[in-house]
C-alpha cells in the first residue's frame, strides 16, 4: 500500500467517524417532535376523557446549551394545553 493510498483511506475513516459525533454534537440536541396519538383507555375514569398526557423526555442538557431553545420548546410544548405533563429523565 502506498502513502497516498493509506492517507486517503486513514481520512476517509476518520470523517466517518466523525460523523456520528458531529450528529450527536448539532442535530440531536436541537432536534424537538411533538407527535399526537390517540389511546384508548379500558376501564378510564368518565372525568379523564378527553384530556391531554404530554411526555417530555430525552432532554440534552449540559453544561454548554443555549436556554433559550429549551425554553422555546417548552413555549410551543404548552400551546397544547395539556392536561397533564409526565417528565422522563
Amino acid at each position: 500500500m502506498t502513502r497516498k493510498t493509506f492517507l486517503k483511506k486513514a481520512s476517509a475513516l476518520t470523517l466517518a467517524g466523525m460523523l456520528p459525533a458531529l450528529y450527536s454534537w448539532q442535530v440531536e440536541p436541537f432536534w424537538v417532535e411533538f407527535v399526537e396519538h390517540k389511546l384508548p383507555v379500558n376501564n378510564l375514569p368518565d372525568h379523564l376523557h378527553g384530556k391531554i398526557l404530554m411526555q417530555i423526555s430525552d432532554l440534552h442538557v449540559g453544561k454548554r446549551f443555549d436556554w433559550h431553545f429549551l425554553i422555546d420548546a417548552f413555549g410551543k410544548a404548552r400551546n397544547y394545553n395539556p392536561d397533564f405533563v409526565v417528565l422522563y429523565r
